[in-house]
């Protein structure tokens, strides 16, 4: 056979076709491995020149590990002249390293015919799929995240990996971080200095030089890293949770595997940072509930409440009020947790009050339900406290009335750094939460009653 045509008896083709015309990656061996002929596809797929590789042994190009599969398949194919399929790993000019099956054909004249497909990106897929089932979801939360970062930091070859949950409008705190081979510890990052804020949709792709466009990232400067892969985090109802990042000192190619691959477990992370926060809830729902039994005065158990909120759930502020008996009643703050900075001496909320009495908090009292303001900058009835709540970082809120069996008698206001900080789960949560702590006053205030006759 003319050493530029392949034919039928290769079992390859039904016609004559020339050599440099196949259009898959294709080599024709001796029995003995070496290369007789290579076309350009080929060529480039291993990263050298076209015709370089000829003479070269095609198992130079495998890992040691792979040679006795692709040695047995051979055997198979010379004693049986059926045709084979193997899968293997290849060494690149460039040292990287490509996933291909390799469908092997003999002809007469027992040379062996191979065509090359790259499955790198399939192979990946697969593997992420792997390891998202080996991971229940009563499996702990943090074994899935530290494994997921030194899962994605190994695959993709890349010496940094981390996974983010947003905490504030512009901040997002590491749950795991994989680098330079071991775990890092917990950082915060701001999103505005980050390829994450410069993001089409949801993906953001750096093959180069990411260090320079981006000289404010203290993560990206402080590993040097040259190319970035990075994707947003969406929950359930399309808020952004969190972020996944990977990156390398090394440019890349091209960042079509480590999109599919982030792409490809960003559902799960999603869902799991989302249940880091309602894991969070009913930490803080328990933790409380021993707070009301363990309490001796009303002062200490609204106290506990409070940090224990703070504490669990990571919000900015949360205080709890009373109201006065005065003509005007007033919503009086008795105690506090976060960061309040002075904030609650600017309150002033009076239930009769035509502008501070149709707040959220007066307007709690009033109904007797949760009030939820998703964006402080925006909602008109939060006018009154909008300056000193944006000075201090607070973006949204919710205030649920503590009701005893004969009325209300006061409010517990919790602030979010988040705007839109509070989910149809967290308002549930939180409802539950005030309902048991009025119910832990009452008792409280029925016992000192008692106690005084």
């Amino acid at each position: 056979m003319d050493k530029s045509e392949y034919n039928n008896s290769s079992g390859l083709s039904t016609g004559k076709v020339s050599f440099a015309e196949i259009p898959a990656p294709f080599l024709r061996l001796n029995t003995n491995d070496f290369i007789l002929e290579a076309n350009s596809k080929a060529s480039e797929l291993l990263g050298y020149k076209h015709n370089s590789i000829k003479s070269k042994l095609f198992t130079h190009f495998m890992f040691s590990n792979d040679i006795s599969l692709y040695r047995l398949s051979k055997i198979n194919l010379i004693e049986n002249r059926h045709d084979q399929s193997v899968e293997i790993h290849l060494n690149t000019a460039q040292g990287n390293v490509i996933f291909v099956r390799v469908n092997l054909s003999i002809n007469i004249n027992d040379e062996i015919t191979v065509i090359l497909t790259d499955i790198s990106i399939q192979k990946k897929i697969e593997n992420a799929q792997t390891f998202l089932l080996g991971y229940s979801w009563n499996d702990n939360n943090q074994d899935f995240f530290n494994e997921l970062v030194m899962y994605l930091s190994r695959s993709l070859e890349a010496e940094f990996a981390a996974i983010y949950r947003k905490v504030s409008e512009n901040n997002a705190e590491s749950v795991a971080i994989f680098a330079d081979g071991e775990f890092a510890p917990t950082s915060v990052i701001n999103i505005n200095d980050t390829p994450f804020n410069s993001a089409n949709l949801n993906v953001s792709s750096f093959i180069n030089s990411v260090r320079y466009f981006f000289p404010n990232d203290k993560t990206i400067q402080a590993y040097q890293a040259e190319s970035f892969t990075g994707i947003i985090l969406r929950g359930a109802r399309g808020k952004t949770v969190g972020y996944i990042s990977v990156m390398s000192k090394n440019s890349i190619p091209d960042t079509s595997i480590h999109e599919m691959m982030l792409k490809q477990v960003s559902i799960r992370a999603a869902a799991e940072v989302e249940y880091l926060e309602s894991e969070s809830f009913f930490k803080a729902c328990h933790n409380a509930n021993r707070a009301m039994f363990d309490s001796k005065t009303e002062d200490e158990l609204l106290q506990k409440v409070c940090d224990i909120i703070v504490r669990d759930c990571g919000y900015q502020l949360i205080w709890i009020g009373f109201i006065d008996d005065t003509p005007e009643k007033n919503i009086i703050p008795v105690v506090s947790s976060g960061f309040e900075q002075g904030y609650l001496q600017k309150l002033q909320i009076s239930l009769h009050d035509k502008q501070r009495g149709n707040g959220p908090s007066a307007t709690s009292v009033k109904t007797g339900k949760p009030v939820v303001i998703s964006n402080m900058q925006t909602d008109p009835s939060f006018a009154p406290w909008r300056d000193e709540a944006i000075k201090r970082g607070y973006a949204s809120s919710i205030s649920l009335p503590l009701k005893t069996p004969d009325n209300i008698m006061g409010v517990i206001a919790i602030y979010s750094s988040l705007s839109d900080g509070f989910s149809e789960d967290n308002v549930k949560m939180l409802s539950e939460l005030a309902t048991f702590l009025s119910q832990g006053l009452y008792i409280l205030r029925l016992k000192s009653k008692i106690s005084t006759q």
